[in-house]
């Protein structure tokens, strides 16, 4: 990500002890305005070019670069990733927690 332009501070680290289970915590202290993390477009796997749900998206654009395998530019990011179950795969009982959320339309 670097090469394409994405930037963090070096008072930030990559961390699986985060809600999510990943994300950016503090490792020193912070002041205000200060930047912390920068991503340009060239550093973003899907565009706005892209047509249809931003998750729909995104899965096929994984999809399309995992099958490049070593001739993705993608690949050290991919090989970061984890298998996660997506919405869309759920069973209709468990998608119907999703009711009046943002996620519904999913």
């Amino acid at each position: 990500l670097h090469m394409r332009g994405a930037m963090w501070s070096p008072k930030v680290t990559y961390s699986t002890r985060c809600i999510a289970g990943f994300g950016l915590i503090a490792t020193k202290p912070l002041t205000k305005g200060e930047v912390l993390f920068v991503a340009p477009r060239s550093a973003c796997l899907v565009s706005r070019k892209d047509r249809g749900d931003t998750q729909r998206r995104a899965a096929t654009k994984l999809i399309k670069e995992a099958r490049k395998k070593s001739r993705s530019k993608w690949r050290p990011f991919l090989r970061t990733l984890k298998p996660a179950p997506c919405p869309w795969t759920w069973n209709a009982k468990d998608r119907a927690l999703l009711q009046g959320t943002e996620l519904e339309a999913v």
